[in-house]
């Protein structure tokens, strides 16, 4: 595997763009699960950036105090800065709340694990995971990256992207891939065309020899970062007969039930009336604030709603037509917000 790419070096001259930032991010993200430290040559060799300027950087990281020193060893660690900074993250993401009991759910239903998953560079990481009271166990737990390319999760995310964006992504991904990327490609190829079809991407013994996979892309209505749906096992139990019968049907049809949810919980009030977010309006980042009660309200008001009205119930969710033809507040806006 080649050193990551610097952002740095993909913007070119970019006024906004702040290098020395982006190469202080790069070092914090160079750790990886299960090290217990890093040193100066470690992180020049994974980043691609040259000694002194990751001299300076471990530096003033320690400084701020998102690493730790250790004068025996030389070496950094991360420090617990960094860690309220993932929980931060975590707990601004009020879709993962909503979705718990329904991955919970079906990881029980299924006796497979069912996970959530975003994009970060070349991977994806794991945000939330289910491993049901059947399920068999996977190294699966929140933190935990896996493949981008050859992952159901990777492939379902990069369908869900608008052409500019994948493209993007295509770039760091030959990078990153090296000879390997024509074949990873064409199978990357293969699942967007089976979402367009079906709505959900596989991986049948590509990530891992013996594990079959099968993903649902989820694009918020309010412009967050596009996440993947999953469920994963051994390929015996798993097999790809079962996915296109069962599982894939189910997970459908949880992000599509997730969907009609998180859609009304755009439904604030403001004044004596209210205000929708959804086509033509820019939703806003903090529909999370809203109270328990109000939200309670509002998924009260969507399920009277989806009752009295089986058309619009049964209806399949706009997320998983064809790119092209959803409306387009749920689409991937064009300008790369929200494409992780």
């Amino acid at each position: 595997m080649r050193p990551r790419k610097s952002l740095d070096s993909e913007e070119g001259p970019n006024s906004a763009f702040v290098s020395a930032l982006a190469r202080g991010l790069d070092i914090l993200g160079a750790f990886r699960r299960g090290e217990s430290s890093l040193g100066n040559k470690d992180l020049a060799e994974r980043t691609g950036l040259s000694k002194s300027t990751v001299s300076r950087l471990t530096y003033t990281l320690q400084r701020t105090g998102h690493l730790s020193y250790d004068p025996l060893t030389s070496r950094y660690s991360l420090a617990p800065p960094v860690l309220s900074l993932g929980f931060s993250c975590l707990s601004g993401m009020s879709v993962l709340a909503l979705a718990r009991p329904k991955i919970e759910a079906l990881a029980n239903e299924i006796g497979a694990p069912v996970a959530i998953a975003g994009r970060d560079r070349t991977s994806m990481v794991y945000l939330e995971c289910a491993k049901g009271s059947n399920a068999v166990i996977l190294a699966i737990e929140v933190g935990v990256h896996i493949k981008l390319a050859t992952s159901a999760l990777g492939r379902a995310y990069i369908a869900a992207q608008s052409e500019r964006q994948r493209e993007e992504i295509f770039a760091a991904l030959a990078d990153h891939e090296a000879e390997r990327w024509p074949e990873i490609r064409q199978g990357i190829d293969t699942e967007i065309a089976r979402y367009r079809e079906l709505g959900y991407c596989l991986s049948l013994r590509d990530w891992k020899p013996d594990v079959n996979s099968v993903a649902v892309p989820y694009i918020p209505g309010d412009g967050g970062p596009v996440l993947a749906f999953n469920c994963g096992g051994p390929s015996q139990i798993l097999t790809e007969e079962r996915i296109r019968d069962e599982v894939g049907p189910k997970l459908i049809a949880l992000v599509g039930d997730l969907d009609r949810v998180t859609r009304w919980a755009y439904l604030l009030p403001v004044g004596a009336g209210v205000r929708v977010f959804g086509a033509g309006a820019a939703a806003p980042r903090a529909v999370g604030v809203a109270t328990t009660a109000s939200l309670r309200r509002v998924r009260g008001a969507a399920a009277t709603a989806s009752a009295a009205s089986p058309a619009a119930r049964d209806a399949p969710s706009a997320l998983h037509r064809p790119p092209s033809a959803a409306p387009r507040w749920c689409r991937a806006p064009p300008s790369g917000r929200g494409g992780g």
